[in-house]
């Protein structure tokens, strides 16, 4: 890529003598006066002597040379006017690239600032689930089974059996009194799990719901990214479309304006906005004037080290005073 400096250098040795077809004179330079009063003189001096075929060949060589100039001034003003257009197209390629690189720029920092929402809403999601089974397993450690009325009975009579001595008898009741209790463990159990699985879905649900709505609502910012981008293209191009067709204008009116009988000095107005300059004009703005500051966010990040230590040799070793662009 070309150094700024030297396109910013191109542009203001062309602004520095900013004319055009219809602000220079039909002499093009004192040697061409010269030659024109010159002829006009032998011209007359040959009508006054009685040479009329020898002054009407004279007139028509002036004539010629003055059509031969103007000719020259045509093309020259043709030469200038392609030169605009191309400063134009490249003021449209340079300004086309800073569009998309500024754009990719923003569409990486949407694409990041996404995924740092999506990450930390999975990383809430997990603490929840965390959350959730941790108190899951205090309940579960923390439920106390409770018997049945019928289990109550069975325990009852099984001890009263026992303090009767009827030990055959306490023996079949408990035998009775435990596939009971099994059989109510395992249900109350199965109700805790059930309990459980419960909730773990109904925050499995709520989370897949919220997770959703972010896409969603990353999906739309990317698509409101989209159109932003899409409408500052198109007014981009409407602007360099305007340029292009003031500038047109502007050519054609060089041909049409009346001649100037000498050199016309260039307003600053002129050279600043004019149109028939639109392409100039368009790569001093891009390029920026010898004081202009840069914006800093366009400067490229600050060497780490000093790359030419000859110029300050007191930082040399001196590893306290590096800059370090990673803490600014």
């Amino acid at each position: 890529r070309p150094h700024p400096h030297s396109d910013r250098r191109a542009a203001m040795e062309v602004s520095l003598e900013k004319t055009s077809f219809s602000r220079e004179s039909r002499a093009l330079n004192p040697e061409h006066i010269a030659k024109l009063d010159a002829m006009r003189a032998t011209q007359m001096r040959l009508l006054h002597s009685g040479e009329y075929k020898a002054s009407h060949a004279e007139k028509t060589e002036r004539e010629a040379t003055e059509a031969s100039m103007q000719q020259a001034r045509v093309d020259r003003e043709l030469s200038r006017q392609a030169k605009e257009r191309s400063r134009l197209e490249k003021g449209w390629l340079r300004e086309s690239e800073r569009f998309d690189a500024e754009w990719a720029a923003r569409t990486a920092q949407l694409e990041a600032e996404n995924a740092e929402r999506i990450r930390v809403l999975e990383e809430v999601q997990h603490y929840a689930r965390e959350e959730l089974e941790t108190s899951i397993e205090k309940r579960h450690a923390a439920s106390h089974y409770r018997m049945s009325k019928g289990l109550l009975e069975y325990s009852l009579t099984e001890k009263q059996l026992a303090l009767g001595e009827r030990f055959d008898e306490a023996i079949a009741v408990k035998k009775r009194t435990d596939v009971l209790r099994r059989r109510e463990e395992r249900a109350h159990e199965k109700e805790l799990h059930a309990k459980f699985d419960a909730e773990r879905e109904r925050l499995q649900a709520a989370q897949k719901a919220e997770m959703d709505n972010l896409v969603q609502k990353c999906h739309a910012l990317k698509v409101s990214h989209m159109r932003a981008r899409a409408k500052a293209l198109a007014v981009l191009k409407q602007k360099y479309k305007n340029l292009d067709k003031d500038m047109a204008h502007a050519f054609t009116m060089e041909f049409k304006a009346p001649p100037a009988c000498e050199v016309l000095p260039t307003a600053v107005s002129r050279a600043d906005h004019g149109s028939t300059f639109r392409g100039t004009i368009k790569i001093e703005s891009l390029a920026g004037s010898k004081g202009a500051i840069p914006n800093l966010s366009e400067l490229p990040p600050a060497p780490i080290e000093d790359t030419e230590p000859e110029l300050a040799p007191w930082l040399i070793g001196s590893s306290t005073r590096v800059l370090n662009t990673e803490t600014l």
